[in-house]
């Protein structure tokens, strides 16, 4: 009877540590709705992890985007997750609306590039100014993403959220959306340039409404610091040919704080490679480590312990406020 008991449990043993293994194995990553740059920088990733270790089952989980990500996360449903500092700085801090959980628990990984807030019409339209949208329908983004967060902040601080007709699309909708004058603007918060606005503009003569000026009246430098004066320049797109005075926002790989410290480490170490780096800079994306030597320093939320090794064998220079004691 004892030998019996004795195998019985030296199974379970047997079997509880392989399904950790296996566990442990699983990477899963939250991207962003179909066909945004979070969506296609996600796949991209998950594609470098899985090519740089063929035993791990890395995947992108469907996801709403940059919220969304934060709270599976921080919720541990994902591994890792895409979001902007905007959504990262108010999850902390408890200001999410509707949402007054303090997220915690997440662990930086790195900055990835910043998105640009865009606000485009069409000429034969007639609008160059923010207020001359009032009524009028405004492609947005979808619920949840980023580019929906950033308008409804931003408009709301204007106070125009209200006065505005709120189309919820992705990106590819919106601007079909608006090259057929069924919206008479859309929003993004996006790369530039942005290629799908790339070919609009080839099709189309665009306007490229100025944000920052307004925004700079209603005091969103104290109100919202996490976003910052940016201006896309004249020529980026075809037939705009000033600057254009907006803001940026800074998109974010974060963690969950279970995630391994070596993974976590091995993770950025096969993104943040030449390779890594040429294989996302081919899909369109641009990401580099010289923009976290510039935004890591004083974020609100630590870096996970593998990030804070990974970063300073690259000589990032960390302040105590980033490295978690006791992580």
């Amino acid at each position: 009877m004892y030998r019996i008991r004795l195998i019985c449990i030296l199974f379970a043993g047997v079997l509880a540590f392989s399904c950790s293994a296996l566990a442990d194995k699983k990477i899963e990553m939250s991207g962003g709705p179909k066909g945004g740059g979070f969506d296609r920088l996600a796949s991209r990733i998950v594609d470098l992890l899985d090519e740089a270790n063929p035993d791990s089952d890395a995947y992108k989980l469907s996801s709403r985007g940059s919220l969304d990500n934060i709270r599976k996360v921080g919720h541990q449903h994902a591994d890792y997750g895409l979001c902007f500092e905007s959504d990262l700085y108010l999850a902390a801090n408890g200001l999410l609306v509707g949402d007054t959980t303090r997220y915690l628990t997440l662990r930086t990984m790195a900055v990835l590039h910043r998105r640009t807030a865009h606000l485009v019409s069409l000429k034969n339209l007639g609008i160059s100014h923010i207020d001359e949208l009032k009524g009028k329908k405004i492609g947005v983004g979808m619920p949840g993403s980023g580019s929906a967060n950033a308008a409804g902040r931003f408009f709301r601080l204007i106070g125009l959220w209200e006065m505005v007709d709120k189309q919820y699309l992705p990106q590819d909708e919106a601007v079909e959306a608006l090259k057929n004058s069924v919206v008479a603007a859309i929003w993004m918060l996006t790369e530039y340039p942005n290629p799908i606005l790339v070919d609009l503009a080839d099709d189309t003569d665009i306007v490229l409404i100025d944000i920052y000026p307004l925004g700079k009246k209603h005091g969103i430098s104290e109100i919202m610091p996490f976003y910052r004066a940016t201006d896309i320049p004249k020529n980026t797109y075809k037939g705009v040919e000033r600057d254009v005075a907006t803001f940026s926002d800074a998109a974010f790989w974060i963690a969950a704080e279970t995630v391994k410290s070596d993974a976590a480490y091995n993770a950025l170490k096969v993104v943040f490679s030449a390779e890594g780096l040429e294989e996302i800079a081919d899909s369109g994306m641009v990401v580099t480590q010289s923009i976290n030597k510039r935004i890591l320093p004083g974020r609100i939320n630590p870096l996970h312990e593998g990030s804070v090794r990974f970063w300073m064998e690259q000589g990032v220079e960390l302040p105590v406020s980033q490295i978690k004691v006791g992580q």
